[in-house]
């Protein structure tokens, strides 16, 4: 039987079909429809029907917070039309009530990943930075998941890190990879959605890219710093697209250096171990992790 895993991004829907031995057996994507709940909850009814696996489970992985206990997104990030709705109950509406559905907060299904199967197996305190459209976090602590009292622990993109010059700009809008993108195209002159990350972090020989790059970085650095006085983990691991790439890690930690106080709070930085399809995979791990009681 199989597990359906999905993420809801900004933009897209990816979806992957998982083994029982936790192999991705297939993938793909859709657009993430905008209309209302219904059209929402039909596109994973459609998923389904065309599938001609025996699906026993579906887990999504949701922006927002996320009562797992409970199966409802107090806010689905962007997906205002889902705030509040008992995500299983709806979906029960479109599909055989004998599906499990499980719910979580993407950033929460990484670290969750990493915890079972990544870079964070050794250690029991530790905390995930997703870098991404906005800025995703997640905390271990004593090997548990940290939910908070509202389900909304590890929201890093609400910090405010440059009040005196960016007054109440959160990190999403200062260390996304979304905010080093919009730097990029404001210095190139061209417009952003023309730009990829990766394009950026191929020009560093270039000293004005550089400034931008290390700017933005230094943004990332100060809410790890922030991170590292207030939690103390023993790791921070980072993910996103752009932690791929080899010069990121050796970026923030450059930027961190010159932070005076950092010699105290030196904390082990490495990048997640999820890459291509972390998403599915972070789904998949966060399912098999409720029935562990990892989560």
């Amino acid at each position: 039987m199989a597990i359906l895993t999905m993420d809801i991004g900004q933009k897209f829907i990816r979806y992957g079909f998982f083994d029982d031995k936790g192999n991705l057996t297939e993938k793909g994507q859709y657009q993430v429809p905008r209309q209302s709940a219904e059209d929402f909850y039909k596109s994973i009814a459609d998923l389904v029907d065309e599938s001609d696996m025996e699906i026993k489970a579906i887990s999504i992985s949701f922006p927002g917070f996320i009562n797992v206990k409970d199966k409802v997104a107090i806010r689905a990030g962007s997906l205002r039309f889902l705030d509040g709705h008992n995500i299983s109950k709806d979906l029960h509406q479109y599909i055989n009530k004998e599906i499990e559905i499980f719910i979580e907060n993407n950033t929460n299904c990484a670290a969750i990943a990493e915890k079972l199967n990544g870079n964070a197996q050794d250690v029991e305190d530790f905390v995930v930075i997703t870098l991404g459209h906005g800025v995703g976090g997640a905390i271990f602590v004593n090997d548990k998941l940290l939910r908070g009292s509202g389900y909304s622990a590890g929201e890093f993109g609400m910090m405010i890190t440059d009040y005196s010059a960016r007054q109440f700009m959160t990190a999403h809008e200062l260390a996304s990879t979304s905010a080093l993108i919009n730097d990029y195209a404001t210095m190139r002159g061209i417009p952003s959605e023309l730009i990829e990350e990766y394009q950026i972090m191929a020009e560093l020989d270039n000293p004005k890219v550089r400034e931008v790059i290390e700017k933005w970085a230094t943004y990332v650095a100060i809410c790890i710093f922030n991170l590292a006085c207030t939690l103390n983990p023993q790791r921070f691991l980072i993910g996103g697209a752009l932690s791929q790439n080899n010069e990121l890690i050796p970026l923030i930690k450059n930027r961190l250096m010159q932070i005076p106080n950092w010699s105290d709070f030196d904390t082990e930085i490495q990048s997640c171990r999820f890459y291509n399809d972390a998403s599915l995979y972070g789904a998949y791990w966060a399912y098999i992790g409720s029935k562990k009681n990892v989560s």
